[in-house]
């Protein structure tokens, strides 16, 4: 059996520390929104947020059995949410939301972090997902809205 090299080692997520929320809360969430976005959130943030949102997604494939870390990828969607519903000129006050909007909610921001995880590995950007991402928050926002929520 051969060892992984480091640097392979260092992008598996298995030796990703568990998302610390008291921190995150810290330097994220006390920001403006925009800081929440896949783009702009650190090395250390976008790592943890990344295989959260994938054991997010293997429990609602039902492929793993427990309670996968649903805090730190919940803090940023509804800072995401609720930031850009401000800055629209909107009283922000979501709810947590149903399953299947908030199933929805997680694979849309899992999409959006795996893409910059990707762009961040290979060095070439996506030059639309920031206002890709915004625009899908405007969706979800306008359903709501619509919804009277």
């Amino acid at each position: 059996m051969t060892n992984k090299p480091a640097c392979d080692r260092h992008l598996t997520m298995k030796f990703i520390p568990p998302t610390n929320t008291s921190r995150l809360a810290v330097e994220i969430c006390n920001r403006p929104y925009r800081a929440s976005l896949p783009k702009s959130l650190p090395d250390h943030w976008i790592r943890p947020i990344a295989r959260d949102l994938r054991q997010i997604e293997q429990l609602m494939f039902g492929t793993v059995i427990g309670d996968p870390p649903m805090a730190g990828p919940l803090m940023l969607a509804m800072h995401l949410m609720s930031g850009r519903m401000e800055e629209r000129g909107l009283q922000p006050q979501i709810a947590f939301p149903e399953e299947a909007r908030a199933a929805h909610w997680f694979r849309l921001y899992q999409m959006f972090v795996e893409r910059e995880l990707v762009t961040r590995m290979v060095g070439v950007p996506c030059i639309d997902d920031e206002q890709a991402l915004i625009a899908a928050l405007d969706d979800e926002i306008d359903s709501l809205c619509s919804n009277g929520q």
